[in-house]
């Protein structure tokens, strides 16, 4: 296996900057995924290192190799779409052979990589039949089968759950899991789904506009957002906003709206003086808030109005209507909740997140 590094990897087209300056080292055997909203550059990045496109400036190299004159098939790559792209006329053993025929692999070697990938993969009793026979999930597993079988040093994955029902994703996103357990493979995985990425990637890098937002662990993206872009990204249903200002009350210093007040420590207090800060923005996850009864002093509560209950089974949502702001909590599916009532949402402890409102960047 390899890793991949991308050194100040940039991709113009025209006027229009796709990919800017991303400086990013994928380890050997790791799971990456690139994640982001449609248009932000993941599908781009991965086209470069592919060598489907061609980089307008930076270095891309696999391994200890700078890999960016080569062609793809000289990468030692292996790529599986969000297209299946099998060819219709061939069996499922044709259809995961046909790259290993083309590089004139003995065919003994050819048959063994072709049922080793299919027994665990699930599609030994499939090997005879065409893809018009199988469901769509089979049919990504053949995908996936012929990228396998080429055993290469990478593993470029572009979307590849993205036309499967929500049964099948969940199917076979733990097939893939399994799949870079037992093959220790470097793999780069593209997707919008922060599911996906949250339940796959060692590490996850959120894209946006083209340039790299943040990159860490799925636990670090999600405790310890350095955007408000990445906070609002990552989360269902994503993380409440409140603007608001610093102020101080005899000697106590608040992040102030006219629905929310919320007293601050003297590490935070001082961390916002010292940025300078004017404008700022409290965001603060669902599951972090609690609902009781107004209080009447507002030291650390948002004072709202219940407008709307979703049942969920196992939980409720319950959009708040906060001065100007819709904020959403998760609550216990028994919780005693009335359309209308007045209610003051606590955040927890520790749990509170502060951007500046101009620049998005967290402020702690």
């Amino acid at each position: 296996m390899a890793s991949i590094e991308l050194r100040r990897l940039g991709k113009s087209f025209g006027s229009v900057v796709a990919v800017r300056d991303v400086d990013l080292k994928i380890e050997d055997g790791e799971f990456m995924v690139f994640l982001g909203p449609s248009g932000c550059g993941k599908t781009t990045t991965l086209r470069m290192v592919a060598g489907l496109e061609t980089a307008t400036s930076g270095d891309i190299l696999i391994g200890d190799q700078r890999v960016n004159e080569l062609s793809p098939r000289e990468r030692d790559i292996a790529m599986v779409f969000q297209n299946y792209a099998l060819y219709p006329h061939m069996s499922v053993f044709e259809n995961m052979a046909f790259a290993l025929r083309m590089r004139h692999v003995p065919p003994e070697e050819i048959t063994r990589r072709v049922n080793h990938a299919a027994d665990f993969l699930g599609l030994g009793k499939l090997l005879e039949r065409k893809p018009r026979e199988l469901s769509g999930g089979q049919r990504q597993r053949v995908a996936l089968g012929r990228a396998v079988v080429r055993e290469p040093a990478v593993f470029l994955m572009d979307e590849p759950l993205s036309n499967l029902d929500a049964q099948l994703r969940t199917q076979t996103r733990t097939e893939l899991i399994r799949l870079h357990r037992r093959l220790g493979s470097t793999v780069m995985y593209v997707t919008h789904d922060q599911v996906e990425a949250m339940t796959m990637g060692h590490r996850i890098v959120v894209m946006n506009g083209g340039s790299v937002e943040q990159v860490g662990t799925p636990k670090e993206i999600y405790d310890h957002p350095r955007t408000r872009f990445v906070a609002q990204f990552i989360g269902s249903p994503p993380m409440n906003f409140v603007d608001c200002t610093l102020r101080t009350d005899n000697g106590q210093h608040y992040l102030w709206s006219p629905a929310f007040r919320h007293r601050l420590d003297d590490a935070q207090a001082k961390c916002l003086a010292d940025a300078g800060s004017e404008r700022l923005t409290a965001g603060f996850r669902p599951e972090d808030l609690t609902l009781g009864t107004p209080s009447g002093n507002g030291e650390t509560a948002i004072a709202a109005e219940i407008d709307v209950i979703e049942t969920l089974g196992s939980e409720l949502h319950v959009f708040l209507v906060a001065g100007e702001s819709t904020i959403v909590a998760k609550m216990p599916a028994d919780a005693a909740l009335r359309q209308g009532a007045g209610v003051a949402a606590k955040v927890a402890p520790g749990k509170l997140h502060v951007f500046d409102r101009d620049t998005g960047l967290a402020q702690w």
